[in-house]
């Protein structure tokens, strides 16, 4: 084929630079929304060869005009059919001991299923959650001994001491996961903490002088070490439970409100005797590393030679992966508002009983209703948010939040503040899983560490500086104008949030934009026909007249990537008369539509136009 201009030749939206199509080689490019797929469509192109022109034409030399979309066809060639299907059930990756599917090979989406099935994760969910109990009834106890034995001042300062590690050592913590063997990680961090929770023993129960600054080394230690075991085990669980990432979010939600209560309370009763706490600890890290033989080996991404090449990448590629997808990015956005918004009303909530009038355990029952409230919106049926696009579910959790302080605004009743947080919080893991199990799915797994240790990093920080923030404005403008002024605030946000989820123009323009730069990107690639795009266009026979090329149904079994990959081959082979192909990916009326264009550009090389508008 002769020599073509491959220039991208988009229109110009310097204002919205996600939207300008990207041109990615065949290794950077990543299937979008794998899972949801539920149909593909391409269309063949060909350059035509028989005039010397460089003009893009269907794949149909004998006709002297391109058809017309006006059906959708199936694909006439069986064979290359045969040959992508066959790709497609031998080339599906093995992410755990059996892949995440059961002995007969079939896929497993129920967590409980799969536990029956590979005895591998039900001892990883099960070690993992006796772990987390144990660092939070540790964790709970110390810090009253803190409080006890230095006061509020050193307590205060331990506990930030305490976020440090998740803050400063996020990024590099991230990139060891990526770039070290998890497994490794995991059995050394867990074998440092269970070491210091060792020495906080020892201290405590010798009575030693000394005990405070020992405790805060410790705690130090132990802070760092869980950061980067809770990061290498995050990468290794979501792994090893393949499809059933549903129930994954559900268990690390409801494990995150069982560790508050059970921590809260068994913290307390245990202040008594300090020393018991990291003993507790102790036994459940003793647990956790006999249990890792089940652990898998972990493909791990090259390094950068160099070290400032390494530091580079440490601090920048966690947030460029997250900044390069839209719609992860908006997860993680609606996560650290959500998260700032938590950070007030935990100061809040901690006030409203301080200064009401009940018994001790009274507060501990009302302590103990707003984690059973977020313990509760985890068990949600998935059934309930499946059809629920994700940007409506952030809206939903910020709303949710907004109601809470608004209701919370207008009473010091703690029972009252008590029932309107859990509602809340409910509210929050009930919205708030499906677009945490969506952003785990997405994630490239050669940077889900890098990628989830930002996303902690973030999401703490907005969740200090709420608490910072509600403090502040109860320290100044006491309980009752504060939370008048919170909820007014809040609420203004989230109505403007509902306001923009409704009437927003991104809601409409997404798919049309998305079809219109793959056309664009094709006239720019020599396609001389073809119709304007209007609003509204949004389905397969639109993209087809935008192109003038017949879409046909392309089959992939269970595992589209693989079928994408056999067509990709089939386009950078150059025996093959087709040189040009439009994706179009079709997932489900409520979740919208993708496409792209692949071209050949010699030398069996692929240049894939990624509109990325996700």
């Amino acid at each position: 084929a002769p020599q073509r201009d491959r220039g991208c030749g988009c229109r110009d939206r310097s204002d919205e630079p996600d939207r300008i199509p990207r041109a990615r080689t065949r290794d950077e490019y990543t299937l979008p929304f794998t899972d949801d797929i539920e149909k593909i469509y391409v269309a063949e192109l060909t350059t035509d060869e028989h005039h010397n022109l460089t003009n893009l034409h269907p794949h149909q030399p004998d006709l002297p005009e391109p058809r017309k979309a006006k059906v959708k066809g199936r694909p006439t060639n069986s064979n290359d059919d045969e040959a992508a299907a066959e790709k497609t059930e031998t080339s599906r990756p093995a992410n755990t001991s059996d892949g995440g599917r059961g002995s007969s090979g079939e896929k497993i989406t129920s967590l409980p299923k799969l536990i029956r099935a590979d005895h591998n994760v039900g001892t990883r969910i099960g070690s993992e959650f006796l772990n987390s109990i144990g660092i939070a009834i540790s964790t709970s106890a110390l810090e009253m001994w803190m409080m006890k034995e230095g006061g509020p001042g050193l307590a205060g300062a331990v506990a930030a001491l305490v976020n440090v590690p998740y803050f400063l050592g996020a990024p590099l913590f991230g990139y060891m996961t990526d770039h070290y063997a998890p497994k490794v990680l995991m059995r050394n961090s867990a074998f440092v903490g269970a070491v210091a929770a060792a020495t906080s023993t020892v201290t405590l129960g010798s009575g030693t002088s000394y005990a405070v600054p020992i405790i805060i080394g410790t705690t130090f230690v132990g802070a760092g070490a869980s950061a980067l075991y809770q990061n290498s085990s995050s990468k290794v669980l979501t792994t090893m439970v393949g499809d059933a990432q549903e129930g994954l979010t559900r268990f690390s939600a409801l494990t995150q409100s069982a560790t508050r209560l059970v921590g809260g309370g068994l913290g307390g009763v245990l202040a008594t005797t300090p020393w018991s706490a990291p003993l507790i600890n102790l036994v459940t890290s003793a647990v956790n590393l006999s249990s890792m033989s089940g652990i898998p080996d972990l493909p791990v991404a090259e390094q950068a030679e160099g070290l400032r090449q390494r530091l580079r990448d440490a601090m920048l590629v966690g947030p460029r992966a997250i900044r390069d997808h839209s719609m992860i990015r908006s997860v993680n956005n609606g996560f650290i508002l959500s998260n700032l918004v938590l950070g007030v009303q935990g100061i809040q909530f901690t006030a409203l009983l301080v200064n009401s009038d009940i018994s001790a355990s009274q507060t501990g029952l009302l302590l103990a209703a707003v984690p059973t409230g977020a313990a509760l919106g985890a068990l949600v049926p998935t059934s309930w948010t499946k059809k629920a696009r994700i940007k409506s579910l952030l809206t939903l959790r910020l709303a949710g939040l907004a109601g809470a302080a608004i209701a919370v605004a207008g009473t010091t009743d703690p029972w009252i503040g008590s029932a309107a947080f859990a509602a809340g919080w409910a509210g929050l893991n009930a919205a708030g899983n499906p677009a945490t199990t969506y952003a785990r799915r997405r994630t490239p797994e050669e940077v889900r560490g890098q990628v989830n240790a930002f996303r902690t990093m973030t999401t703490r920080a907005a969740f200090a500086v709420g608490g910072l923030t509600g403090g502040g404005a109860i320290a100044l403008w006491g309980q009752d104008s504060a939370a008048t002024g919170l909820a007014a605030g809040f609420g203004a946000v989230a109505a403007w949030s509902v306001l923009q989820r409704l009437f927003g123009h991104d809601k409409a323009r997404t798919v049309l934009d998305c079809i219109n730069q793959t056309s664009e990107a094709a006239k720019a690639l020599g396609l001389l026909h073809g119709t304007a795009l209007k609003r509204g266009h949004n389905n397969p026979e639109h993209l087809s007249n935008a192109i003038a090329t017949q879409l046909i149904e392309l089959p992939f079994g269970d595992d589209p990537k693989a079928a994408v990959s056999a067509y990709l081959d089939k386009i950078a082979d150059t025996k093959n008369p087709t040189d040009t192909t439009i994706f179009l990916y079709d997932y489900g009326k409520k979740k919208g539509m993708h496409s792209t264009l692949a071209t050949n550009i010699g030398n069996n090389a692929v240049l894939i136009f990624d509109t990325n508008i996700t």
